[in-house]
């Protein structure tokens, strides 16, 4: 049987990558709007979307931290998809 350490650690690996992986296409989305290609942007913005949906629904939501960073991510969103 796997520590409970060890479980909850590797919770906070994939919480932490996901946040990695919503960042990345973020700043993705971010370098194709000041290059004025549009059609890849609202693909990158979907990808990043769908890690955000994953993370509110599949990794230890923590109210407090979490919901900050969830609105943030969200507005970042619209704001590019305004700008496209």
């Amino acid at each position: 049987m796997v520590e409970e350490k060890t479980v909850k650690r590797r919770k906070q690996v994939k919480k932490y990558m996901t946040k990695c992986r919503i960042e990345a296409h973020l700043r993705k989305a971010k370098m194709l709007l000041l290059e004025k290609h549009t059609a890849p942007i609202h693909k990158e913005l979907a990808t990043a979307e769908k890690y955000l949906d994953y993370f509110k629904h599949h990794t230890e939501y923590n109210p407090d931290i979490d919901h900050l960073y969830i609105l943030s991510v969200e507005r970042e969103i619209a704001d590019i998809r305004a700008k496209a």
